[in-house]
């Protein structure tokens, strides 16, 4: 019988092969075997409990139809039997008491309980006519026992497929709570799973609804009138016609009840119209915050496990709470999101809302003036970040201000105790501004003041011109050197030294022009004339000037070397930036280049220029 349940076969198969075994014992003339409705049925007050089964009678070859149900009304030894004791009796042949119908023409009777969960959950009847035959207890027992075996395994295997699917529902709403939210899709499958009586993740009931509350005033109120109460279904399974009883109907009593006491009501259906099928009618709190926002109310079918059926609601329940509480949630911060920046939109003082990844949430009227004509704000859309704070900003500049904005939530987190120094930073056109936290930000973004510097009108730093200048020089494809006023090396890329055939070591050990010529002197074909020349150049009063330089390799070759003033601005020349060229073509000794103005650079009393072939 056992093997039998474990197989998933049905109860008429237990009882068959139940009545089998007893049936092959010596003794018995009349065996039968009734267990409890498979469903678990909960007896209402006055309604008797009722078991189904079969029963065998000597000289008949299978279970015979009379007596398929006993009742436990009938003049049965409820108490003994429901205390796990056999009641073995001798019947009068003669009386006037009245007895159990299975026993009529019986003398000699043998009632076995079928316990499960200590529990009354079936009965076992062997009969003789004879008073004297002794019946097979043992094995009465032995069969009782495995039926009671049998059911618990059932029982339990039916809870863990329940709890099984409650939990794959939870995981699944909680998965779609924190993805893209849609609310009103995740109550309708709530609604729907609280029925479905064929599946495992459906709780049986005949209808389900779930209902938000609403508090207001009619239009036409008068100013003394007080706040109307009620239940806004927001999904429904079963009969639509119960969703209409939550307003002055049936179903009133209980959501409003329940809003009063926080607690869940349940009563039995009676006489409610559309309750043919339900056997009690249960209204749950949905509650958050100490406060309750909603109710879930569910008609409970007949011939079912109400006490179980009420948990797996509230597990319901406590998700449609969840989901109920982060729409309300959203809304809310919808409405905070534009209010703010409606607020930010009319404002002249130049703000910025900061989000938790960095992106710009909002921007005020003053801060658009601010950053009018910067090419990533004129493409900034509001319904999804795009453009992150450190975006505002010179490439350069992006690391710090990114630390500085840490800086801010860090303090946010901490309470707000210690404010960062104000971010001197430039926009992306090169003007100065100053950031500074606001005390407004929240735990939702940060908010920042962005005010023009007081020193984006001075001119720009040394500092800042001759870095400029350096990456320039190490990005051209010459090879150019760059010397100031007197003869120190301001800046030179690897090319240049390459080209000379300097290592990085020799080229590390040259500051000053002396330097330089004392390095490469020696590799000219001509030293003392090809030194001569290189000062030439540098002290020439032309504007731009070209020569032909040779120099001893492996194999001879010719480079050319150009120089113009570095600074136009000053009288009698100077020192200038040089370029050579590389290997001329096959065949030929030289080559000579030429040198025009590239580009244009301030930088102190005078300016620069790069050459090109």
């Amino acid at each position: 019988m056992v093997h039998a349940a474990c197989a998933g076969a049905s109860r008429e198969i237990w009882i068959s092969q139940a009545i089998q075994e007893l049936r092959l014992e010596p003794g018995g003339e009349r065996c039968g075997v009734w267990l409890e409705n498979p469903g678990g049925e909960e007896i209402s007050p006055g309604r008797p409990e009722v078991f189904r089964g079969q029963v065998w009678e000597i000289g008949q070859s299978s279970g015979s139809g009379n007596w398929t149900q006993i009742s436990m009304e009938l003049p049965l030894p409820l108490e003994s039997l429901a205390a796990g004791k056999v009641v073995e009796m001798t019947l009068p042949g003669e009386s006037h008491e009245p007895v159990v119908s299975p026993t009529l023409g019986m003398q000699h009777v043998l009632w076995v309980p079928v316990l499960a969960q200590d529990v009354l959950r079936g009965l076992l009847l062997v009969a003789s006519q004879d008073a004297e035959t002794p019946l097979p207890r043992v094995l009465a027992e032995e069969v009782a026992g495995e039926l009671g075996l049998a059911m618990e395994w059932e029982r339990q295997a039916l809870l863990a497929r329940e709890r099984q699917a409650d939990l794959d529902l939870i995981a699944r709403v909680h998965t779609l709570l924190a993805s893209k939210f849609d609310g009103d899709g995740i109550l309708a499958a709530l609604a729907e799973s609280c029925g479905q009586r064929d599946a495992a993740e459906g709780v049986g009931a005949v209808f389900a609804l779930i209902g938000e509350r609403r508090t207001g005033l009619a239009v036409a109120a008068p100013s003394s009138a007080r706040a109307e109460e009620r239940l806004q279904i927001r999904a429904i399974s079963g009969d639509s016609a119960w969703g209409h009883s939550v307003e002055h109907g049936p179903l009133e009593m209980f959501w409003r009840q329940t809003v009063e006491t926080g607690q869940i009501t349940n009563a039995e259906a009676g006489g409610l119209p559309l309750a043919r099928e339900i056997a009690r009618i249960v209204a749950i709190p949905l509650a958050w915050e100490g406060a309750t926002h909603g109710v879930l109310i569910a008609g409970l079918p007949r011939g079912r496990n109400h006490a179980e059926g009420i948990e797996r609601l509230e597990r319901r329940a406590l998700l449609a709470a969840q989901v109920l509480q982060q729409k309300a949630r959203l809304a809310e911060r919808a409405r905070m999101e534009s209010w703010q920046r409606a607020l930010l939109e009319s404002s002249e003082q130049p703000v910025l809302l900061v989000d938790h990844g960095g992106f710009l949430r909002g921007m005020s009227r003053g801060a658009k003036k601010i950053l009018a004509g910067e090419s990533a704000v004129g493409a900034l859309r509001w319904e999804k970040p795009e453009l992150r704070f450190v975006e505002l900003f010179r490439p350069r500049e992006w690391e710090r201000a990114n630390r500085w904005l840490q800086s801010g939530r860090a303090g946010l987190r901490r309470g707000g105790e210690a404010e960062p120094e104000p971010l001197s930073v430039q926009l992306q056109k090169g003007s100065g501004v100053e950031c500074r936290r606001l005390d407004l930000s929240s735990g939702e973004f940060l908010a920042v003041a962005i005010e023009p510097a007081a020193s984006a009108t001075r001119e720009r730093r040394k500092e800042d011109v001759e870095a400029e200048l350096r990456q320039t020089v190490n990005w051209m494809e010459e090879g150019v050197v760059l010397f100031d006023e007197g003869g120190g090396i301001r800046a030179a890329n690897e090319r240049f030294f390459r080209l000379l055939g300097l290592t990085s070591e020799e080229a590390a050990g040259a500051h000053t022009f002396e330097d330089l010529l004392l390095l490469v002197a020696g590799h000219a074909v001509n030293p003392e004339e090809f030194s001569r020349k290189w000062r030439e150049l540098g002290e020439s009063a032309e504007t731009e000037t070209q020569e032909e330089l040779e120099f001893n390799w492996p194999s001879p070759r010719g480079p050319s070397s150009a120089a113009r003033a570095c600074w136009s601005e000053k009288t009698g020349g100077g020192w200038g930036a040089w370029r050579r060229t590389g290997r001329p073509p096959r065949g030929e000794r030289s080559s000579r280049a030429w040198c025009r103005p590239r580009s244009w650079r301030r930088w102190g009393s005078g300016s620069a220029a790069s050459c090109t072939n």
